[in-house]
């Protein structure tokens, strides 16, 4: 008898101490949690698993979605319930019932006009940020849709860039193609998208730079195409890329000297002005931009030079607000779109726009060009 009690004792001990610890360690439920409202709507849309990561609020990073198992969260992600976020209470004395789907995702904007003989082409370049990329490719589209380009560099897509495209063809109706990345997807470089019923694909390719291998955020890449449009044979030569950040501006002006050997490499190819577009995770003002601008520039000790010179679309249109931000709450513009101003000459600008709140999650903001190629 003593022993049986000893015995009982013991399991009633455990089974207390394992609910103090149940309590204490519950998952939180995710509508308690900052930015929820925007992971709903944005972030995690369709999500039917029980568990998302929210972020420190403030951080400006996107939520975890579509997650298993609490233990599945990225760094700084901290799990809570999706499903008790989603489910109405039950009433007291109520039987419990079934999770309520999720609100239905807002129809996508009309598809916006075809663009007319003689119009300007635009041009778009925006970072969409790699994380929980895949769950976001639908709404990425969807913004790519209401910009309206005929070409666009996309930087961050890793291995969801086929994810992007599919999305594109459906949310937009018409057909589109991009460029491919050989071996590893997962780097970081500037996949160019275009629209394939306007312009037809001669040549592409992509030239991998800085160290690391895959999966490494120093590995970077240099994406091109050369297009010769459908209706009048004109012909661009597009580069997208994204040199590594948060390094200051001496690693940009390296990588440029990198890439300048590639385009003019290519430039002499095909004989066609060029639209560069990037995250340069530098601003405006910096020595690499100014490289860009003027074809040369003094930083760090010596004078570098560019083979060529281009305007850049944003700041061409707004002189008197060449720099505003397009990332957070950072006071510098990282995102741009450029024009080859010679020895070729791409053609009359005739704007740039910075796009503000479009969906899809990104932490940056998209920037456009629209150009009269000559």
């Amino acid at each position: 008898p003593r022993l049986r009690a000893v015995v009982l004792c013991c399991c009633w001990a455990g089974v207390a101490t394992q609910a103090v610890v149940t309590l204490r360690g519950a998952t939180p439920p995710c509508s308690d949690q900052p930015d929820f409202d925007k992971a709903r709507s944005e972030w995690c849309i369709g999500q039917t698993e029980p568990y998302a990561c929210y972020k420190p609020a403030g951080s400006a990073e996107l939520w975890d979605c579509h997650v298993t198992s609490p233990e599945g969260c990225s760094n700084n992600g901290r799990p809570c319930q999706w499903s008790a976020s989603t489910s109405p209470a039950a009433p007291t004395g109520a039987p419990a019932t079934t999770a309520s789907p999720l609100p239905t995702p807002p129809a996508p904007p009309p598809t916006p006009p075809p663009p007319k003989a003689g119009a300007p082409v635009r041009f778009l370049s925006w970072n969409v940020y790699y994380a929980n990329l895949g769950a976001r490719a639908r709404a990425i589209a969807e913004g790519i849709n209401m910009v309206n380009p005929e070409i666009a560099s996309l930087q961050e897509t890793v291995n969801f860039k086929s994810n992007i495209l599919d999305e594109l063809k459906l949310v937009t109706g018409h057909d589109w193609a991009m460029t491919s990345t050989q071996g590893c997807e997962w780097y970081f470089d500037g996949t160019i998208y275009y629209r394939n019923d306007l312009w037809e694909k001669q040549d592409e390719g992509n030239l991998p730079y800085g160290s690391g291998g895959c999966y490494d955020g120093a590995r970077r890449g240099l994406n091109w195409a050369a297009l010769r449009r459908r209706s009048d044979g004109a012909g661009v030569l597009v580069f997208g890329t994204h040199p590594v950040c948060c390094q200051g501006d001496l690693p940009v002006l390296q990588a440029l000297q990198i890439l300048a050997g590639e385009m003019t490499a290519r430039q002499q190819q095909f004989n066609y002005p060029i639209a560069l577009m990037a995250d340069m995770n530098t601003g405006y003002f910096e020595a690499s931009q100014q490289m860009l601008r003027t074809g040369s520039a003094d930083a760090f000790g010596r004078k570098w030079s560019f083979p060529m010179t281009f305007v850049d679309a944003w700041a061409s249109s707004h002189p008197g607000d060449p720099n505003p931000s397009t990332i957070g709450n950072a006071p510098v513009r990282i995102d741009f779109v450029y024009f080859q101003r010679s020895p070729m000459d791409l053609g009359a600008e005739e704007g740039g726009q910075i796009w503000q709140n479009l969906p899809g999650g990104s932490d940056h903001r998209a920037v456009s060009g629209d150009v009269l190629i000559r």
